[in-house]
């Protein structure tokens, strides 16, 4: 229900970075400025409700009503 901080941006680039690959973390509630500045920096790919429901409209997954 709240926006992702810096912190989990932090831990899971360490987590990417000591396995040669790529953090990406979806939150629906979005990310904090700050989450969003270290992302930028250490390449992590942050998805957001929009972005998460941008992907799911370009696959073949079916939404459930939220309803």
């Amino acid at each position: 229900s709240q926006p992702v901080g810096k912190g989990p941006v932090e831990k899971i680039a360490e987590t990417a970075e000591g396995r040669d690959g790529t953090g990406v973390i979806a939150s629906p509630s979005g990310f904090t400025n700050s989450a969003e500045e270290v992302a930028n920096k250490k390449g992590v790919k942050l998805y957001d409700a929009d972005k998460i429901l941008e992907l799911l409209n370009t696959t073949e997954v079916e939404v459930p009503d939220t309803e």
